[in-house]
């Protein structure tokens, strides 16, 4: 015989979502102003209480002198926690309800390249938000979703032109009356600079 089960999958009982500057898919860039927003929802049909959201900051390009939030900063790991004392909304969460909370950044005005292998910046934020109250279809001590965001962070490119008659550090010989002359051949040597 053949057994069958159909099985439901349930809305997650509360959701969180996170935005930068009001997108997903933001691109950002140096000495940029930055707004995030942490949208949660309550799915469930009870009253959420003691609601925690935590967001862990993650990427060099970070200026976390420039944070600005009501959030608690716990700098040894570079993460922003909300609860009730912070954010009041979050005592109670009542059953559909939602709401946000965010905080302000901005990046750094300069890439920190120290290695070749700096590059392909992003601005990563990895959230949580948890309550003790478990609805009874639920199996587990406490309520609880994870989400991230990355956004990447553009390049940018520096061209310097310099140029050369006498080039004797690259190994060039140039030929031609220095300073020039009306029709006379003069050479030199040109070097851009890509950074």
């Amino acid at each position: 015989s053949v057994n069958t089960a159909t099985i439901a999958i349930a809305t997650s009982p509360l959701s969180l979502k996170i935005t930068i500057n009001g997108e997903a898919e933001y691109v950002s860039k140096a000495d940029d102003s930055i707004a995030y927003n942490l949208n949660y929802l309550n799915n469930t049909d009870l009253a959420l209480r003691d609601v925690v959201i935590k967001a862990q900051l993650i990427g060099a390009m970070f200026d976390f002198s420039t944070l600005q939030g009501p959030a608690t900063f716990r700098s040894s790991d570079n993460t922003l926690i909300w609860n009730a004392s912070n954010a009041p909304q979050l005592a109670t969460i009542s059953a559909g309800q939602s709401g946000s909370v965010g905080f302000s950044i901005k990046t750094k005005s300069a890439y920190p390249i120290k290695r070749l292998s700096d590059r392909n910046f992003t601005l990563k934020v990895s959230a949580s938000i948890e309550s003790p109250t478990v609805p009874n279809f639920v199996s587990a001590e406490k309520t609880f979703s994870v989400t991230s965001l990355e956004n990447k962070v553009a390049g940018q490119a520096a061209i310097d032109a310099k140029a050369y008659f006498r080039d004797a550090a690259s190994g060039i010989l140039n030929n031609g009356p220095f300073p020039p002359k009306v029709n006379q051949l003069t050479q030199y040597t040109v070097h851009w600079l890509i950074t």
